[in-house]
């Protein structure tokens, strides 16, 4: 399991129906999430790393109820082939309650390759938001023929629901409607013995009782932009 995510939190082990695994290797780790209207998600913990979100269906509000420390947000709702990247992932442990009336899926892109410097959420809805990049990644989203790619990374065909890995030099394909992930740093973590990532601490987290714990900031939550700030209380 990754660092930071307990056994009994593990979403992939206690919420299979909603959390998939559908690909992981040296650079990132897909995978794929499901919400069902009404549908209430208990206790589970997602790890410390910057993820690329890709909705590939429209999607109502979602409501997230996290743990430590004690906060509420409310997503939007999305469209699919909108992007959100954070790039100051923390380890979440959260309930999650599904409050749209359809049935919502995307794919977390997880990235194990070198962070650059912090930086809001990018919220990436509308075609002139298109191509963005940073020290991480390029995120490009175009219609029919998506080119070469630059970078190795991953393509997602928003309207068949798919995507695949590409190597640096190949061809992205065609499609409708995809949303290309570039990858411009290098990896930096390592498999651990299990198969499973061993997360590299940075300077913004802090040692512990219980070991590194990564340091929960509020950047990414601004009321108004993506996420609402709903309550916000004591442990």
């Amino acid at each position: 399991m990754l660092a930071g995510v307990l056994c009994g939190q593990d979403p992939y082990a206690t919420l299979p129906n909603n959390y998939r695994l559908e690909f992981e290797n040296a650079s990132v780790r897909v995978s794929r999430v499901r919400y069902r209207p009404g549908e209430r998600l208990p206790v589970h913990s997602h790890p410390s790393l910057p993820t690329v979100y890709v909705y590939v269906t429209d999607g109502g509000k979602i409501r997230f109820s996290h743990v430590t420390p004690r906060f509420t947000v409310e997503r939007p709702a999305v469209t699919a082939g909108s992007v959100r990247f954070n790039r100051n992932a923390q380890v979440e442990t959260h309930e999650v309650e599904y409050l749209g009336e359809q049935e919502t899926e995307y794919l977390r892109v997880e990235l194990k390759t070198k962070p650059g410097a912090k930086h809001r959420d990018a919220r990436l809805r509308v075609d002139s938001d298109f191509p963005w990049e940073d020290e991480m990644v390029r995120i490009r989203r175009v219609r029919g023929d998506g080119g070469r790619m630059e970078r190795p990374g991953v393509v997602v065909d928003v309207r068949e629901r798919t995507f695949r890995w590409a190597e640096s030099g190949a061809a992205a394909g065609r499609g409708e409607l995809l949303v290309i992930i570039e990858l411009l740093s290098v990896a930096l973590a390592r498999e651990a013995e299990g198969g499973h990532l061993a997360v590299v601490a940075n300077k913004d987290d802090v040692a512990g009782d219980r070991g590194v714990v990564p340091r929960f900031t509020f950047d990414g939550f601004e009321a108004g932009e993506f996420f609402v700030l709903v309550g916000r209380g004591g442990h």
